[in-house]
């Protein structure tokens, strides 16, 4: 999770239902956070670390884990991704099975459906860049590549500005037409 408030009600609930659980989060001293990793590795018992999305920083390995839940979307997808590598090292034996949870509603897109629809369309750029791949390329509009570029000057002319709608709504809304597919 990227919020210490959701870790700590999952940290409530894991433990209501009897399992035991370590939390390392980015506001603990450098030895604690070790203490953290080293018992969710030596210790069996501990079914979970909790782990907010930036504290692990790069080079975590916990090839002890086999799932991976990401409890909210964030912007960069590079950022999950890395958070779900953590458990898929050089060194794991176990299949590792990632679950991302994104709140859905039957009437309109929630922000974290716009969330993981840009995300997608970000993926697919640096596939096309990066790696070359035509065939990311080629399930991309015009808008959906103009859309990373805007600056926020941009939705500043947007007509919804005129109907009192805030930043936000606007951005969400021009990236739900640049993300319908």
């Amino acid at each position: 999770s990227q919020y210490r408030t959701m870790l700590d009600l999952m940290e409530w609930r894991l433990r209501l239902g009897g399992q035991r659980v370590v939390k390392l989060t980015g506001d603990m001293p450098l030895a604690e956070r070790k203490s953290v990793l080293a018992r969710f590795k030596s210790d069996s018992s501990i079914a979970a670390i909790l782990l907010s999305l930036k504290a692990g920083g790069e080079g975590l390995n916990l090839q002890e884990a086999s799932r991976v839940y990401l409890l909210e979307p964030w912007w960069n997808p590079a950022v999950e991704m890395q958070a779900i590598q953590r458990a898929h090292r050089i060194g794991q034996s176990k299949k590792v099975v990632a679950t991302r949870f994104v709140t859905t509603s039957a009437n309109e897109p929630t922000i974290e459906q716009q969330m993981f629809r840009l995300q997608e369309k970000k993926r697919l750029v640096f596939e096309g860049t990066v790696d070359g791949s035509a065939a990311s390329f080629s399930k991309l509009t015009l808008e959906d590549l103009a859309f990373p570029t805007r600056s926020a000057a941009s939705f500043a002319t947007h007509d919804a500005f005129a109907s009192g709608a805030s930043v936000v709504d606007t951005a969400i809304e021009v990236s739900s037409v640049a993300t319908a597919a």
